[in-house]
Order: C-alpha cells, then sequence, then structure tokens
C-alpha cells in the first residue's frame, strides 16, 4: 500500500474513533441523567377552591423549595370542594390526586371581594383607607397574606393607615377602573393605589389571534411543555434531547412573549387599546376628590437588562401627562437575579422577598410624594 492511500485509511480510523468516543460519551450521559432523574419539569402549580370559590381558594405545588407554603387543607370527603390543573384553560382534577400537590397558599376572604380578615363597613376615626388595586401581582398570588405587598405595606405604614387588599387574579385595567370605583364607593376607601403590570393593557384581534403561542413569563405551562407529541422523535427517544428540547422551545416562547409584550405597546399593532388607556388614566385622574396612584410592577424576568424598560417609560409618560402620579418599581429591582424573587420555579410571581422590596420603595414614595394618602 502506497503512502498516498495510508493516509486517508489513517483518516478514517481517526473519524470512526471519535464517533466512537462522542457516542459513548452521549450513552454516559444519557445513564447519568436517567440515574440521577434530571428531567424538564412537568409539574405545575394547581387551584383547589372551595364552593364557588369566592371565599376559599389555595394555590398548590408540588414541592416547598422556599418554606414559605402550607400544607394542603383537609378536605375530607372532597364534596363541594373543585381541583384544578392550570393549563391554558382549567383541566379539573380529581380529588384524590391532590396529594401530588401537597403544599399550598391560601387565599381567605371575608369580604367579597377583599383578600384578608373582615374588615369595617367604614374605616375607624383618624385612619386612613388605602384600597391597593390591581392583578394577581397586587393580591399577591403565591405568597401567604401576611407576606403580600398590601400587608406588608401595612407594616410599614403604621397604625394610621388601613391598607384593603382588592387585587384580583388575572384583572386587565378595565377591571381595575370598575375595581377602583367599588373600593371608592362601597368600601369607604380615601385612595387608591393601583398596580401596573405589563399584561394589563387590552390586546388588539392580531395580538389575541398571537396569544396562544406565547407564555406570559409569569405561570411556566409546564405542563403543556411536556406534551410528549410536540417534541420530535430524538426528544421522546433521549432524556438529554428532552431537556436539550424543552430548553431550546422555552428560549423560543420566550422571545415571542418579549416581542409580544412590546407590540402590546406599539400604536402600530394596538393603538385603539392604546388610547383607550389613556381615556383611563386621564377620567381617574380628573376626580381629585378620589385620589389615584399608578405603581408600575415589573416582570420578574430578565432583571439584569430588562427588556421592557421602555415600555415602562412609556406607561408612566401616558400617565403622567393624564395628571396621575406613577411610581415605577422596577428601579428597585435593576441588576437583580430574577430567580431570587419567584415564588416558585414554575410560578415566577413575586415572593416576599419581591413585595418586601416593592412595599419599602411604595411607602417612602408615598410619605415623600403623596403624604395625604398616608394621613389625613
Amino acid at each position: 500500500m502506497t503512502s498516498g492511500a495510508v493516509a486517508p485509511f489513517r483518516t478514517c480510523n481517526r473519524c470512526v474513533a471519535v464517533l466512537l468516543g462522542v457516542l459513548v460519551a452521549l450513552v454516559l450521559v444519557e445513564g447519568v441523567v436517567r440515574l440521577t432523574g434530571l428531567a424538564p419539569p412537568i409539574a405545575t402549580k394547581r387551584l383547589l377552591v372551595r364552593g364557588d370559590g369566592r371565599q376559599l381558594q389555595y394555590h398548590c405545588y408540588p414541592d416547598n423549595p422556599s418554606g414559605a407554603f402550607q400544607r394542603v387543607p383537609d378536605v375530607g370527603d372532597g364534596m363541594g370542594w373543585l381541583y384544578y390543573e392550570m393549563r391554558a384553560e382549567l383541566k379539573p382534577l380529581p380529588i384524590a390526586s391532590l396529594s401530588e400537590s401537597p403544599w399550598c397558599v391560601e387565599y381567605r376572604r371575608e369580604i367579597e371581594g377583599v383578600r384578608g380578615p373582615r374588615i369595617r363597613q367604614f374605616p375607624t376615626d383618624g385612619v386612613v383607607r388605602l384600597a391597593g388595586v390591581g392583578d394577581s401581582f397586587a393580591l399577591g398570588e403565591g405568597v401567604p397574606f401576611e407576606d403580600s405587598l398590601f400587608a406588608q405595606m401595612q407594616q410599614l405604614a403604621g397604625d394610621g393607615v388601613e391598607l384593603v387588599n382588592v387585587g384580583r387574579s388575572g384583572a386587565d385595567f378595565d377591571l381595575d377602573v370598575t375595581v377602583t370605583e367599588w373600593a371608592f364607593d362601597q368600601l369607604s376607601s380615601n385612595a387608591v393605589v393601583i398596580v401596573f403590570v405589563l399584561n394589563d393593557v387590552q390586546l388588539s384581534d392580531e395580538l389575541k389571534a398571537r396569544h396562544e403561542a406565547v407564555f406570559d413569563l409569569i405561570n411556566v405551562r409546564a405542563a403543556e411543555l411536556a406534551d410528549g407529541t410536540a417534541r420530535p422523535w430524538w426528544a421522546r427517544v433521549s432524556r438529554v434531547g428532552h431537556l436539550f428540547d424543552q430548553r431550546a422551545r422555552i428560549a423560543a416562547i420566550g422571545e415571542r412573549t418579549i416581542a409580544n409584550y412590546r407590540d402590546a405597546y406599539d400604536p402600530a399593532h394596538n393603538g385603539a387599546a392604546l388610547d383607550a388607556l389613556r381615556a383611563q388614566f386621564q377620567a381617574l385622574a380628573a376626580k381629585s376628590e378620589q385620589p389615584v396612584a399608578l405603581v408600575l410592577y415589573p416582570l420578574m424576568f430578565g432583571l439584569a437588562d430588562y427588556p421592557f424598560a421602555g415600555v415602562h417609560e412609556q406607561v408612566a409618560a401616558m400617565a403622567r401627562d393624564a395628571g396621575l402620579p406613577v411610581l415605577d418599581l422596577a428601579p428597585a429591582f435593576a441588576g437583580e437575579d430574577e430567580s431570587d424573587f419567584w415564588v416558585h420555579p414554575v410560578d415566577h410571581h413575586p415572593n416576599s422577598q419581591a413585595h418586601g422590596i416593592a412595599a419599602t420603595a411604595l411607602v417612602e414614595w408615598l410619605r415623600v410624594e403623596l403624604p395625604h394618602f398616608l394621613s389625613r
């Protein structure tokens, strides 16, 4: 055999050796992953309600990494209770499967629409009643009542202020306006703080059509991501492939979701809804006898270089131009690791630590800029 023929033969052997080495390494990695039980998360939080859920609800989780959750309540024979998987739409589950999510957060309403203990019809003489309006961030989804934003504000504000939590999960700004009017008229509130989150604006038909293909950067729809029929064959066969595929899918969904959030505040994509939001700001500001302040709460996403800083500035400018006082909480979280502020790996609502930061910034701002919100 000539030297010219030997060189390709040796090269071929080296290629085979490299390929075999890669194959052995992949098999070893696959074995380690399977032995250690590594897998993408498939669990998600679940919803447990008693009766119609107006007085008592729980969000239930598969584990308790932060130690903030309580054990699932005793539901007896399950009569009068309903249990749901939280996907894009609620999916009923048998009560018997409650043991799969044994850690819970309670939402108790002694008065309909108000999270927490019963309050008097009218505030005590000399006490300012400040109502906290908004969506799940305002409600304190995923945290015990005492760790929610308005409960922590109550601790900082002192006895001369009564903070009333009328946040509602899933609320948009249209509902916020309705609840604000109700808080003044039915709860005799002296002032209202509305917590605004970027998913509170209405969406155009175009954005609604795109909405099903994106997530909300808050609730990780792990059960949907784990759907085997949506994975390529190699991700169904290999645990390592499953991990890589899920990571790639989450990244792709994240990029689409960021784009959708930004487009929601682009007049070219959502002009009518932005005009309506501006009009709502103006209407709230026009009622000087019913003072309202707006607080922008950032998503617990990308805080090291927050991708929605420009949108926050845009909303703040709209509200200030309308005459509303505005506090943007995003700077209070700038540069932080968002995972430190998650309720749970599958639930990226702000945890008690995040609400503590927000409460401190908000009370300090009110004392300096809007002292009449905290005293008569």
